[in-house]
């Protein structure tokens, strides 16, 4: 099991759910899952959310049995519409780029088509105890999508006075500092001026990246 990461999530699974057109699957699944646990069969999202069910909290998605756009389309609508229940996803084929599916937090579990009994029976006991069933490459991948949010840049209406919005917007023109004092009727030493006092507010440091600064948020 060193190949396998797990994180608490704040529930408890006792009724279970497969969204399938495969029956055969209940027998093997259920020679799996504790006695305790009782396991349905819905053969699409909407047909399980529409029906009067017992309390939903451990979805399986057998994607042996939909095309795998399908099976990206289960998760968005249950993300929508019950995204306080964990939902797994059973066999899943070993290649299978995972990029689209592991965004969705409803999902919190994957099973994969090389797993087998004994991996399938400890990743059921992980989600029944609340935790995550992923493998560590699986982990890591969405732990890139955790990247700390971009800081807005400021306003280029708060961020900088009339002046020296006109003196930006002429250097983004490739302007030298000859020709915008030659348009706006300044000194040279003016346009200098106006430039090193918009370098701080927008928080750069020379001409380049204030062009730059200007074309991300004009």
């Amino acid at each position: 099991m060193s190949d396998v990461a797990v994180a608490a999530l704040p529930s408890e699974v006792r009724n279970i759910f497969l969204i399938s057109d495969n029956t055969s699957l209940v027998q093997h699944l259920t020679s799996l899952l504790p006695a305790a646990c009782d396991l349905h069969i819905s053969p699409s999202v909407s047909s399980l959310l529409d029906e009067e069910q017992p309390a939903i909290t451990l979805i399986l998605i057998d994607c042996s049995s939909s095309r795998w756009t399908d099976t990206l389309h289960k998760l968005e609508e249950l993300q929508k519409n019950a995204q306080e229940t964990t939902v797994a996803l059973l066999n899943v084929p070993e290649k299978q780029s995972l990029k689209q599916a592991l965004k969705w937090p409803v999902l919190r579990g994957i099973f994969t088509t090389d797993m087998g009994a004994d991996l399938l029976q400890k990743g059921f006991e992980e989600l029944l105890e609340g935790r995550y069933w992923f493998s560590r490459s699986q982990m890591n991948q969405m732990a890139s999508f955790r990247q700390a949010p971009r800081t807005p840049a400021p306003k280029i209406a708060e961020a900088l006075s009339p002046r020296e919005m006109e003196v930006l917007d002429l250097t983004s023109q490739g302007k030298s500092n000859a020709d915008i004092a030659k348009t706006l009727f300044l000194s040279q030493h003016t346009v200098k001026t106006h430039l090193y006092n918009l370098y701080k507010k927008i928080g750069v440091v020379n001409r380049t990246q204030a062009v730059h600064w200007y074309q991300e948020n004009h």
